[in-house]
């Protein structure tokens, strides 16, 4: 089943991008820098974020059920050169991956705003700056869609040091 969901959210992950007026993918991402914790898929939800200056977000997932790793995501959105969109590759709690060596799961971005980056299939949005809430649309194996909410709440803060002069 966790293939199949996988294979889905591929699929539901092409679109052409529309742009708020005056706001970037990068204007957003800083956002999302430090870990969080929360609810979603009836489990445990981490996640850690690290932002480069250029506003690539670079991050890792991890999904716990019943105190027990059940699977792991790496996380990286940036433009890879047809538009911004965010890739990630899913493991086991194991370290066994679901996809294809050389394959991901991709969300192409579709607006961006002050509180909020929408890719197709995947919405992120900022209440503040210690809430963050994600609503993830998955198509079952039997066809119906779901929008799968996830509730985040800041943890930590990563403090960013100083470039040498």
């Amino acid at each position: 089943m966790i293939r199949s969901i996988s294979l889905a959210l591929s699929l539901c992950a092409m679109s052409s991008p529309t742009w708020a007026a005056d706001t970037s993918w990068t204007d957003v991402t800083p956002r999302l820098e430090g870990c969080w914790e929360g609810e979603g898929l009836g489990g445990q939800v981490s996640e850690c974020w690290l932002i480069a200056d250029d506003g690539r977000a670079d991050g890792m997932f991890l999904m716990r059920k019943n105190d027990k790793p059940n699977f792991a995501e790496i996380l990286t959105i940036d433009d890879f050169g047809d538009g911004p969109e965010m890739r990630l590759k899913h493991v086991y709690g194991d370290m066994t991956g679901w996809e294809e060596k050389d394959d991901y799961v991709s969300f192409k971005l579709v607006s961006a705003d002050a509180d909020t980056l929408t890719f197709k299939g995947l919405v992120l949005i900022f209440d503040g700056d210690d809430k963050l809430r994600t609503e993830l649309k998955m198509t079952m194996k039997n066809g119906e869609t779901r929008l799968m909410p996830f509730s985040f709440r800041r943890t930590a803060q990563i403090a960013r040091a100083e470039a040498p002069d």
